[in-house]
């Protein structure tokens, strides 16, 4: 009798057993087959035109003559280009006699004009009574050709003078605008007499890769690299005197 009642126990479990199995596999169809009948949903389904990323558009800024300068305002530009560019013309005048106080009189001036002129594309945007106007592409390059030429020259009087926070402040300015060697190389030398040795380096390697055979970018880059191994050494041989 014991025994007739174990074997009809394991008979049950066997029995339950099964189902459960069948039921898991039951489960494990069911979900391979929406599975498929999702994949299938999505071949039928067109493709989804993708829109190709738009470009970063930026002006190439270069480097304009006097005869395309003076070209295109006789073309008749922007009236306010005309007289960022006379007043940019007057500065260097004083520039080249030294007067630098009247060179950076006219330089300050310039900003009057062309600082309402911003935007990042190929044409400048200013606004015009209330109404947002477009700069045509040339007289775009001349803003930014000003700009920059007017920054850069600023940061060369500061550098006679020695002024060396506002030497650092005009060549990143003009940096701003146009990245050129000179920007690279006057922002490192206010930064080295700043004692920011640091910022000076990185910019030197940038000016030397732009330009690599440049002599003055060399020396200087020499001198910095001297500076900060030597200022490591003092910093050392501090904290050993402290500690002695």
């Amino acid at each position: 009798f014991i025994y007739s009642v174990k074997k009809e126990i394991e008979e049950k479990e066997k029995l339950k057993k099964k189902k459960e199995q069948q039921k898991q596999s039951k489960d494990v169809k069911k979900e391979e087959k929406k599975e498929e009948k999702e994949l299938e949903e999505e071949v039928k389904q067109p493709e989804k035109s993708k829109e190709a990323p738009k470009p970063n558009i930026q002006l190439e800024y270069k480097q304009l003559s006097q005869e395309e300068t003076k070209k295109y305002i006789i073309e008749g530009c922007n009236a306010k280009i005309q007289q960022a560019v006379q007043l940019k013309e007057q500065g260097d005048a004083a520039l080249k006699e030294k007067d630098y106080k009247k060179a950076l009189s006219n330089y300050a001036k310039v900003f009057i004009y062309v600082n309402g002129f911003r935007g990042t594309g190929e044409q400048l945007q200013y606004t015009d009574k209330g109404e947002l106007k477009e700069l045509s592409i040339e007289e775009s390059k001349i803003v930014s050709d000003v700009k920059y030429k007017t920054y850069l020259n600023m940061a060369y009087i500061h550098i006679q003078e020695k002024e060396w926070q506002k030497v650092v402040d005009k060549a990143t300015k003009s940096l701003e605008t146009f990245i050129t060697v000179k920007g690279l190389y006057r922002k490192a030398l206010g930064n080295f007499e700043l004692g920011n040795l640091k910022e000076a380096e990185e910019d030197l390697v940038k000016a030397l890769q732009m330009e690599q055979g440049n002599s003055d970018v060399i020396q200087k880059l020499k001198e910095v690299k001297a500076k900060r191994k030597q200022n490591e050494k003092d910093s050392i041989n501090r904290i050993k005197a402290a500690f002695s």
